[in-house]
């Protein structure tokens, strides 16, 4: 059934992001990613988007040249976005 798809695509998607927040939070994995490898997994445009309206965490060195993206923040909204390009969310 195609509901059952859609809803086993969200939990394997939230259940992903858990592990990595559970990664982070014990140093398994760094806590922050680089401006360019979000952009390759994202788009440099769409990552410049989520900067700007608020929605992605990060922080800018002191001299601007160095942005450290919240790695949790990132990748719930790179999920969000492969969800919604794979599923139609109007029951088609």
């Amino acid at each position: 059934m195609q509901i059952d798809y859609k809803l086993a695509a969200m939990l394997g998607k939230a259940a992903e992001i858990g592990a990595i927040k559970a990664l982070t939070h014990v140093g398994h994995l760094k806590p922050y990613i680089s401006m360019s490898e979000a952009g390759r997994r994202a788009g440099k445009t769409q990552v410049k988007k989520w900067m700007d309206s608020g929605q992605l965490k990060f922080e800018q060195s002191d001299s601007f040249r160095t942005i450290r993206i919240d790695r949790v923040s990132f990748e719930s909204l790179n999920s969000g976005v492969e969800l919604i390009k794979h599923i139609d969310i109007n029951g088609n």
